[in-house]
């Protein structure tokens, strides 16, 4: 029902899903929240720029490109919609539904989903190439990761294709899935962090374990042919 009025205008939803005016916590706090999304976005920026430049120049600073170097693909960051922090600030409000909040609501989702499968892209990655001793052929590679990309981007953007405007409403300090859907809460964000952080514990304790068995083999190795050769010496 948008019957929540703000500035003349009654096509808001009405409160949870809409506030206005903020809180006074709320509004305090959303200015640390614009800050830090701000740094964020602002050391993101940087990290993209100077990579860029090392792509374009690689030549006077590698002997082979760095394009093959897989880690440097591997990384996001969700500063882009924090900062919508500020004009929620500046409207003394979070309204629903707005190009804005729907624009939050879309880069959180795809920001938290996106960090968990690539978090858990970069342990399998440290598991197949530390511990196993291979190398992912870079077009394989490539293709897994524009095929991470592609699940990230329906499991986010599926909620806002059945439910449209009322998918992203106000989620307390931001805008993110409403209330409403718990069930897409669950099954299209909760429980894909929640299976990324779990694999991601057992991979590195996994790595964490076989690397030091391989560790104490080459000691082993090594001590057994240097008694080897101390025999034949004498």
């Amino acid at each position: 029902d948008r019957s929540f009025e703000v500035d003349g205008h009654s096509e808001f939803f009405q409160p949870p899903h809409s506030v206005s005016p903020l809180p006074q916590g709320l509004h305090a706090g959303l200015y640390v929240v614009g800050a830090c999304g701000l740094l964020s976005f602002l050391a993101t920026l940087s990290l993209l720029s100077f990579v860029a430049y090392r792509f374009c120049t690689w030549r006077d600073h590698y002997k082979t490109f760095i394009g093959y170097n897989q880690y440097i693909l591997l990384f996001l960051c969700q500063g882009t919609a924090f900062l919508v922090s500020f004009f929620w600030i500046s409207k003394d409000a979070i309204l629903a539904p707005t190009s804005a909040c729907q624009a939050q609501g879309f880069l959180l989702h795809l920001g938290d989903v996106a960090s968990a499968f690539f978090v858990l892209a970069i342990a399998l990655h440290t598991y197949y190439t530390a511990v196993m001793s291979r190398r992912v052929p870079y077009r394989i590679f490539g293709a897994m990761v524009i095929m991470v990309w592609l699940i990230v981007i329906f499991l986010t953007v599926v909620g806002l294709a059945i439910h449209q405007e009322t998918y992203f409403v106000r989620a307390g300090a931001w805008c993110w899935i409403s209330s409403d859907y718990e069930p897409e809460r669950l099954g299209l964000h909760y429980f894909w962090l929640f299976l990324s952080e779990f694999g991601l514990i057992v991979l590195y304790v996994v790595t964490f374990f076989q690397l030091r068995k391989k560790t104490r083999s080459m000691f082993s190795e090594d001590r057994l042919a240097g008694i080897s050769v101390t025999n034949q010496k004498s």
